[in-house]
């Protein structure tokens, strides 16, 4: 089934910026701002954003929520903004996370676990609907709220998901994206134990996703959300014309190294968008920066494009791992590639590699894929509005 569902808001928060433009804008001058822990490095939410957390944390039913919802409420109003009431009442609301309430959670059972009394509302803050249902009150929307919980691969989820319930008459708005807050304690010592994390590094470019030296992903705080509609009301950002998603057989810790879920994920999006691959300008791909991750992703890319790859462009390296939220920040950048025309540099490339150099092309179709532990992989065709 060809897709026909239009972007027309964007929202995007990291240690890169507050907004969609400002992460933009960092990703186009080669910037990050990851901050160097004593073993790992790390990418935190930049400090405008944490800041504006207090006047939100002033509703009484969001005062005991976690940072994920509370970033997630940030990206849903950037990208409902410029939107008229009676199409934000109605929006279905779908907001993926990998890890959830980590930070509430962590917190509250060191408190019980000491003797301390629980707050009378916790349970409303800590279970897995909290990320939307938070979204949803915030928004003041009345349609169906759901939170998808699929590992990396969550927010592509979540925004494909809301693609064809909105294609299927299920509604005629959507807000969709993924929230992630992974920085807790007890997470970070999860990830690390699965060996994926960069190690803590002077280096100007710590995470380096396809480099040959890369050494591991950048985990880190952010958000990113679209705003779907079947007939736009506001200019067009992108449109989604495909969608797929697929998991590899057995039990994985990720890919394997035929990538046999990107695969069929990729190749079924072009064939529900009605695409050949040779139609595709831009991969705004996982990347995450692991040995054997892009390793699989990259084989995937030539056994579908062969000699005639499009451009690649990831932005990990800028903007942080986001987890769960990954792919709805691909989604977001996807569409600021499309509008601009333009693919940034990977600076950790030399100079002189395909990689290392910015490309100024008409871009049409940009193919968007996330993956996920497990084996999980999302692929997703936008078309330039």
């Amino acid at each position: 089934m060809r897709l026909d569902i239009h972007i027309t808001g964007l929202g995007l928060v990291g240690s890169a910026g507050s907004t969609p433009e400002e992460n933009w804008q960092s990703l186009r001058r080669g910037e990050n701002n990851f901050s160097r822990e004593s073993t790992i490095t790390q990418s935190r939410l930049n400090s405008k954003t944490e800041a504006s957390f207090s006047d939100l944390q002033k509703d009484k039913y969001l005062k005991l929520v976690d940072r994920v919802a509370l970033m997630g409420i940030t990206v849903a109003k950037q990208a409902a903004s410029n939107h008229e009431r009676d199409v934000i009442d109605e929006a279905l609301v779908l907001m993926g996370t990998s890890r959830g309430s980590v930070g509430v959670l962590e917190k509250n059972l060191k408190d019980f676990q000491t003797g301390k009394n629980l707050e009378k509302y916790l349970s409303l803050a800590t279970h897995i609907g909290s990320l939307s249902s938070s979204i949803s009150h915030a928004m003041n929307s009345t349609g169906n709220s759901l939170t998808i919980g699929a590992a990396c691969t969550s927010g592509l989820q979540a925004i494909g998901i809301a693609a064809i319930l909105l294609q299927t008459g299920q509604g005629q708005s959507a807000i969709a994206g993924a929230s992630e807050s992974p920085l807790t304690e007890f997470t970070v010592k999860q990830l690390s134990a699965l060996g994926v994390l960069a190690p803590s590094s002077n280096a100007p470019y710590p995470n380096r996703p396809f480099h040959p030296s890369r050494t591991g992903a950048v985990y880190g705080e952010g958000a990113a959300a679209v705003f779907l509609e079947t007939k736009p009301t506001l200019p067009s950002l992108g449109i989604i014309r495909g969608y797929a998603a697929a998991f590899e057989k057995g039990m994985n810790p990720g890919l394997t190294e035929n990538a046999e879920s990107l695969y069929f994920a990729v190749s079924n999006a072009l064939k529900f968008a009605e695409l050949k691959p040779s139609d595709i300008d831009v991969i705004v791909g996982h990347g995450s920066g692991t040995l054997a991750g892009d390793s699989a992703e990259n084989f995937c890319y030539q056994n579908i494009f062969g000699d005639s790859q499009p451009l690649l462009a990831f932005n990990k390296w800028s903007i942080g791992h986001f987890v769960g939220g990954a792919g709805a920040a691909n989604a977001v950048v996807a569409c600021m590639h499309l509008r601009d025309d333009f693919v940034p540099a990977h600076p950790y490339f030399e100079a002189e590699h395909e990689m290392g150099k910015s490309h100024s092309k008409k871009l049409r179709y940009a193919l968007v894929t996330s993956l996920g532990m497990g084996g999980g992989a999302n692929a997703m065709i936008i078309e330039k509005a």
